[in-house]
């Protein structure tokens, strides 16, 4: 009986767990910006780290492109990008990916993404979140 009760217990907890490191990261206002026959894009938005604890995005793919965490520098009037294959949110804060700044930078786009492109964000704590990102009209964002 008691061993019932502690498996129970063990089960609730982790359940619980899982439920509650997936809520600790919210992905917002995403999108993807892919100039007229260009073979690459760059996607946009907010990742917020709502937990008490710090939190590392380690990988980020899609099965639709070769998708990776860029970061734009400015060096001698020439735009230079830095890849990061991680990068650590501290708790309460967010990284913010907006253009000349972090962003996802997409290559190898599938001829099936016309209107969106699903990509998964893996952190260490949190897990994997998959999200549908809109591609937009990069005529209408300009």
């Amino acid at each position: 009986m008691n061993k019932i009760i502690i498996i129970g217990l063990l089960i609730f907890l982790a359940i619980f767990y899982v439920i509650n490191s997936q809520k600790s990261i919210q992905i917002e206002g995403f999108y993807i910006v892919l100039p007229p026959s260009s073979k690459s894009a760059s996607g946009y938005g907010i990742i917020k780290n709502k937990s008490n604890k710090p939190d590392v995005l380690i990988g980020v793919s899609s099965d639709d492109a070769t998708v990776m965490l860029h970061q734009t520098q400015i060096h001698s009037n020439m735009a230079n990008m830095v890849h990061h294959s991680k990068f650590s949110i501290n708790a309460g804060n967010s990284l913010i990916l907006r253009p000349m700044s972090y962003h996802l930078m997409l290559t190898h786009i599938s001829k099936s993404a016309r209107h969106s492109i699903k990509i998964k964000f893996e952190f260490k704590n949190a897990g994997i979140i998959e999200i549908k990102i809109p591609i937009l009209d990069s005529h209408k964002y300009n």
